[in-house]
């Protein structure tokens, strides 16, 4: 057995496995660094037999994931009171415990969460008729708190115009709740050179459970128009959105 192996003190090598496809864990998977980039698309990780693995820990380090390629992690559905999967659309950590009855998360780096997206100028010129997604949704019941939004402007070679189109970091999409201070654009995306803004929490982000659990938080024009310019179509917006998951299961 493994324990008399250890008494003899012979070697005991923990299983180690860095899957970039969907992976079921066995109870000895005790480390596990799954990757979700490039082409990967979803994935979906399985955690081992909630009773075969009482009283174990299992960490998991997500070493890359985004919006596309995320990583999901499921229990097998055995466990008492499991709140719903656990997606990461960017990289994290949790560790989970098995009381023999019910898996416990044990948050890692899970606390705050930043996401990369990078907005071309065609759908720049178009983000108020069809907002881009920041952050999706995540599941029944998980709220997403934002909590800020750093913008970088790679000017091209011809400046975006704008009148009064500034930005707003919303629930759902364009007729969500508005959960960011207003973006003032002027000053931002019709510069020459690359520039840096940021958004910020409004004050009262007041919206209903309905309207909040569940939901992506997306970036989306509140002006009268869409911004125009860039006739080349070659300067980007990145947005680094930084977020926590709120589990109200």
């Amino acid at each position: 057995m493994l324990e008399d192996r250890f008494w003899v003190q012979d070697i005991v090598v923990d299983k180690y496995h860095a899957p970039d496809a969907n992976y079921a864990m066995t109870v000895r998977d005790y480390t596990l660094r799954p990757s979700a980039d490039g082409d990967s698309g979803a994935i979906t990780i399985t955690l081992p037999p909630v009773t075969e693995a009482r009283g174990r820990f299992y960490n998991i380090l997500v070493r890359a994931a985004d919006a596309t390629n995320s990583v999901t992690i499921q229990d097998k559905d055995d466990s008492e009171a499991w709140g719903g999967d656990y997606p990461f659309v960017a990289a994290g950590e949790v560790l989970f415990y098995s009381d023999g009855m019910s898996w416990h998360a044990i948050f890692g780096t899970l606390g705050v969460i930043s996401t990369k997206t990078i907005i071309t100028a065609a759908q720049i010129k178009a983000i108020r008729a069809t907002p881009i997604t920041l952050v999706p949704a995540i599941g029944a019941g998980r709220i997403l708190e934002f909590l800020s939004a750093t913008l970088i402007l790679d000017y091209g070679s011809e400046v975006f115009t704008e009148s009064a189109d500034n930005l707003a970091v919303r629930y759902t999409d364009g007729s969500g709740v508005i959960v960011s201070d207003s973006i003032e654009t002027t000053g931002f995306i019709d510069q020459t050179a690359d520039t840096v803004t940021r958004g910020v929490p409004i004050t009262d982000a007041i919206v209903t459970l309905a309207a909040s659990a569940n939901q992506p938080l997306v970036l989306h024009n509140t002006g009268d128009g869409e911004i125009a310019g860039n006739a080349s179509d070659d300067s980007v917006v990145t947005v680094y959105t930084l977020f926590r998951i709120i589990n109200n299961n």
